[in-house]
C-alpha cells in the first residue's frame, strides 16, 4: 500500500497488487491489507467510483456469477492491531472500472488501528518497572545499612556492605530482578551519656538484571523480554542518634534511636525485547527517609525487643522507552512516581553469654514488620507512529508484609560484622530473597558514650555499682567506751 499511482491501465489506477477471479468455489475469504503508518488516515473510497477514480485502492476482482465474496479482517501490525474494512462488490468491468456488469470489485473502505495491544502495553510496563523496582530495592532500614552501632567508643567509623536479592514483579507481564547493591560509608559520631551521633556519607552501586516469560500476541507472535540490564549509582548523606538501650536499671529512659538518610540516584537501563528493539532509559531520583524505634533490655539485659517505624518519601523522574519493529514505532513515557512508603514492625532479639575478655560479642534477632506503599503517578502514556495512543496505570498502592532474620557480630571492640536475610509476602514487588553483609570498623578517639555492660549477670554489676554509691554516701559511725 501507499505505492505509485499508475495510469498506463486504460485510464485506471492501481496502488496494490490486486487477486482477479474468473472461476471457483463459492465461499468467502478474507483479505488484510498493510501500509505505511502515514497513509493510514488518508486510505478511502469515493462511492460509486472504480479505478479510474484516484485514490480508490482495488484488492480484488471477481467475475460474476461465481459467487465468491471477500472480506476485511483484523491483523497485528506493529504494536497495534489495524482493521481492514471493504467495501461491499461494486459492478465493475475486469479492469475495475465502473459502468459495466461483468465483474464485482472490492476496495478498501478505510484502514483502521483498533489500539495498541494489551501485549504490546504490557511489555511495556514490565520494561519500565524493572527501574522502579531497583530503585525500591534500595530501600532499607539503619540495621541493614551500618549494622549494631550500640556500644561503640570510637569517634570515626567506615563501613561497607553489599547485598543480593531478587524480586517478582507484577508490572505488565510477570518478571523477575537479580539485582546486586554494592555500598560504603563514612560516619563521625558526636558521644553523649549512654548514646552517639553519627553523622556521615555512602555511596553505593547498584547492578539488576530482569528477565520474563513470553508472552504471545494476537497472531500467535512471540513477545517478552529476553533481558533488561539496569545500573544506579547513589550519593547519600546521614545523621543517626542511636541510645545504648533502656532497662529496668535506667528506668526505660535510654533505648531511642533515629536514623535521617538524604540520597539521590541516577539509574539507567537497556532492556533486549523479543520482537522488537529498544532505546536506552535513564531516570533520576531521591529519597528522604525517617526511620524512629525504642530499644528495650529485659531481664538480665540478654534479650531485646525494638518496636520500630519508617517513613521514607521518594521521587523516581520521568523516562522514555522507544521500541521499533520493522518500520513501526512505539514511544511511550512514564510519568513521574511519587512514593511514600511506611513500615512498621519490631525485632527481638538475643545477646548470647560470651566472656568479654573473648573478644567477640554476638546478637541474633528476628524481625516482622507490615509496610504499605502508597503511590502517585506513573502512568505511562504510549503512541505508535500511526497515532494510535494508549495510557495505562501499572504503579499502585500495595501492601506487603516482611520478615527477616539477622545477626550481629563484635570482633575486639572496634570492628562489626553484620549478616541479614529477608523476604516479603503480597504487593506488586516480592522479595523472594536479600541477603545483606556488611562489615563496620572504628578507629580514631573514644567517644563519651557510655558502653553497657553485656552478659549474664550485668544487672547485678549495676547493683553492685548503686551499692558502692550508696557505702560511699553513708555517714561515718565513730565508735569509742561509753
Amino acid at each position: 500500500m501507499g505505492g505509485q499511482t499508475s495510469t498506463n491501465r486504460g485510464g485506471t489506477h492501481a496502488y496494490s497488487d490486486r487477486i482477479i477471479v474468473e472461476s471457483g468455489t463459492a465461499g468467502v475469504h478474507y483479505i488484510i491489507a498493510t501500509a505505511k503508518g502515514e497513509n493510514l488516515k488518508s486510505i478511502k473510497y469515493t462511492q460509486g467510483k472504480g479505478t479510474e477514480e484516484v485514490s480508490n485502492i482495488a484488492v480484488a476482482t471477481v467475475k460474476d456469477g461465481t459467487n465468491i465474496t471477500f472480506k476485511g479482517a483484523t491483523q497485528f501490525l506493529g504494536f497495534e492491531t489495524i482493521r481492514t474494512t471493504l467495501t461491499n462488490g461494486v459492478n465493475t468491468d475486469k479492469d475495475g472500472k465502473v459502468g459495466s456488469n461483468t465483474h464485482k470489485t472490492y476496495f478498501i473502505q478505510s484502514l483502521s488501528s483498533t489500539g495498541i495491544t494489551q501485549t504490546s502495553q504490557d511489555i511495556t510496563a514490565s520494561t519500565m518497572g524493572s527501574t522502579y523496582a531497583l530503585y525500591l530495592a534500595n530501600f532499607n532500614s539503619l540495621n541493614k545499612r551500618m549494622g549494631e552501632l550500640r556500644d561503640t567508643t570510637n569517634a570515626q567509623g567506615v563501613w561497607a556492605r553489599v547485598f543480593n536479592g531478587s524480586q517478582s514483579l507484577n508490572f505488565g507481564i510477570q518478571s523477575q530482578t537479580i539485582y546486586t547493591t554494592i555500598q560504603a560509608g563514612y560516619d563521625y559520631a558526636v558521644g553523649f551519656e549512654g548514646a552517639n551521633n553519627y553523622i556521615g556519607f555512602a555511596l553505593s552501586y547498584a547492578n539488576s538484571t530482569t528477565k520474563a516469560k513470553n508472552v504471545s500476541e494476537i497472531n500467535g507472535t512471540n513477545r517478552g523480554i529476553t533481558s533488561m540490564t539496569s545500573n544506579a549509582i547513589e550519593f547519600a548523606l546521614y545523621n543517626a542518634y542511636v541510645q545504648n538501650g533502656a532497662s529496668s536499671l535506667n528506668g526505660w529512659s535510654n533505648g531511642l534511636y533515629s536514623d535521617s538518610i538524604l540520597k539521590f540516584s541516577y539509574i539507567t537501563s537497556d532492556a533486549k525485547l523479543v520482537g522488537a528493539t529498544a532505546s536506552a532509559m535513564s531516570n533520576t531520583a531521591f529519597t528522604l527517609s525517617e526511620e524512629v524505634g525504642y530499644r528495650f533490655l529485659l531481664g538480665d539485659q540478654q534479650w531485646f525487643i525494638t518496636p520500630q517505624a519508617e517513613v521514607a518519601f521518594g521521587y523516581l523522574s520521568r523516562g522514555n522507552l522507544n521500541q521499533k519493529n520493522g518500520i513501526y514505532t512505539l514511544n511511550s513515557t512514564q510519568e513521574n512516581i511519587i512514593t511514600l512508603s511506611n513500615r512498621i514492625g519490631s525485632d527481638v532479639g538475643y545477646t548470647f553469654d560470651i566472656p568479654k575478655e573473648k573478644g567477640f560479642q554476638a546478637k541474633l534477632y528476628l524481625g516482622t514488620y507490615f509496610v504499605y506503599d502508597y503511590l502517585i503517578g506513573g502512568e505511562i502514556n504510549s503512541r505508535t507512529g500511526i497515532g494510535t495512543q494508549s495510557v495505562l496505570t501499572p504503579f499502585t498502592s500495595s501492601a506487603k508484609g516482611v520478615i527477616n532474620v539477622g545477626t550481629n557480630l563484635e570482633v575486639k571492640d572496634n570492628t562489626r560484622i553484620y549478616f541479614d536475610f529477608e523476604r516479603s509476602f503480597g504487593g506488586k514487588v516480592v522479595t523472594d530473597y536479600q541477603i545483606n553483609l556488611g562489615v563496620r570498623y572504628g578507629f580514631g578517639e573514644k567517644g563519651r558514650g557510655v558502653k553497657v555492660v553485656k552478659g549474664r549477670g550485668a544487672e547485678q554489676v549495676e547493683k553492685d555499682k548503686m551499692i558502692e554509691i550508696e557505702t560511699n554516701k553513708a555517714p561515718l559511725k565513730v565508735q569509742g567506751d561509753m
